[in-house]
């Protein structure tokens, strides 16, 4: 799940104006209740993205475009750092301080600032980045109106995904330089920095891959060789001596990078990204309009309304009917009704079946027959008692006692009565099926 499932997800539901009803009865139709409740929810926004207003700017789109920005800047930056024309080395200082230093500041910067929000979040990249996202959004309030949590565990992966790519890229540019040019290495300072010195330091920062690459071993005497001055805009002709050996830090510099830029960085981006999850869940659980819809979708809708059996024809002896509540029906048939309608009653009467059909309505008497041909056993058909019987429901009870053993006519009411029906509705039902003496046939 990422923000922008997030956004549209919780968009939909704030703007969902269907029934606890309508809700039961989409996940009785999709069968998704034993689903877990993130996928339920997946689920409905699937089913109704057209209703919800898609944002003008996407955010996971401004993202990925952040991300792809930062990747460029690193080769750029690679470029520019490792621009030689031979008059004098590549200062190592330079793309060292970018590739290594500046990294593991922004990474040490990153771990202290939640613990001192007062002092450093003001001065954040989070802060920066979202200032960015406003500027080129517009000032898109819709877009960027989530919880602040969730602004900042989001904008927190940003950041840290894009010092990852930024790294990356600078790295491929290190390397593509490297392999296209012949670049010689030195270091210079203003500051009293003795060649030991700067072994030492170096030396500390490099055992961690040394025993992986130990081509990137630095000697003291490189250090000392490739040190420089810039004076008279020329090279000491020792230096011009051992242009070949400056080369070597390459190794240095790239297993660097690797290291303490990208390799180090990578925990913070699986961690932000850990933390931007676990914080999308318990923004969206925790939100009383998707409980609200959960808690539809999942809680069964039980009426306890009990009906009289009766036999509708004096002059035929049917078979005694049982409770509904401990009989099984072969199928459950809903008249003139959908299906979504009839999962809903079967579930709220609490009737007990093998299948769930619809006859009449839109269907066509093809689609009624292929149905009908597919039945046996004990039929309960759900009639809507305010409708008036129609020969087309008679000629269909015909047709289906040919197939069913016992057909049992069940009148209901609105949902709103809980499917308590009219008596005067199911009276002149009654007096209708009386009059046509069918055999099997009786009403709950």
């Amino acid at each position: 799940m990422n923000i922008q499932t997030y956004i549209k997800l919780k968009n939909i539901i704030n703007n969902d104006t269907s029934t606890k009803e309508q809700r039961r009865a989409f996940a009785l139709k999709h069968a998704i209740t034993e689903l877990p409740k993130l996928q339920q929810l997946l689920f409905w926004q699937k089913h109704h993205t057209n209703r919800s207003k898609e944002l003008s700017t996407s955010l996971s789109t401004l993202h990925t475009l952040v991300v792809f920005t930062a990747f460029f800047f690193g080769i750029a930056t690679a470029t520019t750092l490792l621009t030689y024309h031979g008059e004098h080395p590549v200062n190592i200082l330079y793309f060292f301080g970018i590739a290594v230093l500046l990294p593991v500041l922004s990474m040490f910067f990153s771990l202290i600032a939640p613990l001192l929000p007062k002092i450093f979040l003001p001065f954040s990249l989070t802060n920066i980045i979202q200032k960015l996202y406003a500027k080129l959004l517009h000032v898109n309030t819709q877009t960027l109106s989530i919880e602040p949590k969730l602004r900042y565990s989001f904008l927190f992966f940003t950041m840290q995904l894009s010092g990852f790519v930024f790294s990356l890229g600078l790295l491929l540019g290190f390397i593509a330089i490297i392999f296209t040019q012949d670049i010689a290495f030195g270091w210079s300072t203003t500051l009293h920095i003795t060649s030991e010195s700067l072994y030492h330091f170096l030396e500390k920062l490099s055992f961690v891959f040394t025993p992986f690459c130990p081509q990137s071993a630095i000697s003291l005497e490189l250090i000392e060789k490739s040190h420089y001055f810039r004076l008279g805009q020329t090279l000491s002709k020792e230096m011009q001596n051992n242009a070949e050996l400056f080369g070597g830090w390459w190794q240095f510099l790239a297993c660097s990078t690797l290291f303490y830029a990208i390799f180090l960085r990578l925990f913070f981006v699986i961690g932000s990204f850990i933390m931007l999850q676990r914080t999308l869940h318990r923004t969206l659980f925790y939100n009383k309009d998707v409980e609200k819809l959960l808690q539809d979708m999942n809680q069964p809708i039980i009426t306890t309304v009990a009906k009289e059996k009766e036999i509708v024809a004096p002059q035929v002896t049917p078979k005694e009917t049982t409770p509904k509540s401990t009989q099984k029906y072969f199928a459950v048939v809903g008249w003139s009704a959908t299906q979504e309608e009839t999962l809903l009653a079967s579930e709220a009467l609490q009737l007990q079946t093998q299948h769930i059909y619809t006859l009449g309505g839109k269907n066509t008497l093809e689609e009624d027959t292929k149905i009908i041909q597919t039945l046996h056993g004990d039929i309960l058909i759900l009639i809507k008692a305010w409708e008036i019987p129609t020969m087309e429901f008679i000629d269909t009870l015909e047709e289906l006692l040919e197939y069913g053993e016992h057909i049992y006519l069940y009148p209901i009411g609105y949902i709103s009565k809980n499917y308590i029906p009219n008596p005067d509705d199911v009276a002149i039902w009654k007096n209708k099926i009386a009059t046509q003496n069918l055999h099997n046939v009786s009403f709950l």
